[in-house]
């Protein structure tokens, strides 16, 4: 996907299904790790902690439920 551009390129036959879900797989569980520690870090904080550092933990873990929606999207085409 390039700006609004959507390009599908049909790779049937081509690609490994079972390999692809596989990879997809650890991918999917490599990143609902990290957003688990965005949220315990966010959940820890405590007044003490510059808003900074707060709000730069919001935006990473904004960022890891966005690739793991896009992940899970992946997935479920397959």
């Amino acid at each position: 996907m390039v700006g609004e551009l959507k390009l599908l390129v049909p790779l049937e036959g081509l690609v490994d299904l079972d390999a692809e879900r596989a990879r997809l797989d650890k991918e999917i569980a490599r990143v609902s790790a990290e957003k688990e520690k965005s949220q315990t870090k966010l959940s820890k904080f405590t007044d003490k902690v510059p808003a900074a550092v707060v709000e730069q933990e919001r935006v990473r873990l904004v960022d890891w439920e966005t690739q793991l929606a896009g992940l899970q999207e992946q997935r479920a085409k397959l």
